[in-house]
């Protein structure tokens, strides 16, 4: 009897550390999804545009954002085309290689200064 008792001290033991390793993950995980979506403005959508390197279209933009502002970035659904515009049509920070045919849209890229 004094056996089976030592064992389930031993196994309760084991139970209480078991239940603290999971408050400390679950306290965790908590802290994680709190973080609250970051709000980005055009233009903080133009600033990451203009650090692109290469060939890039409207696609590659919500990617280069996500890397840019990790915790979930929340932005308007014209932020990109409107900073687009401006860096193409106002600007002229960015140029067309291949205009939209289609469906297939454009691509563009940043001019470097020399």
């Amino acid at each position: 009897m004094t056996e089976l008792q030592v064992e389930i001290e031993e196994l309760e033991r084991k139970l209480k550390i078991l239940r603290e390793a999971q408050a400390l993950l679950d306290d965790s995980d908590k802290s994680h999804a709190s973080l609250k979506p970051a709000h980005i403005e055009t233009d903080d959508v133009k600033k990451v545009i203009l650090n692109m390197e290469g060939e890039f279209s409207a696609k590659d933009i919500p990617a280069a954002i996500k890397r840019k502002f990790p915790p979930k970035p929340y932005y308007n659904k014209s932020a990109i085309p409107s900073a687009l515009h401006q860096l193409v049509k106002l600007e002229k920070q960015i140029e067309y290689l291949t205009l939209r045919s289609g469906r297939k849209g454009a691509t563009y890229q940043v001019k470097r200064k020399h």
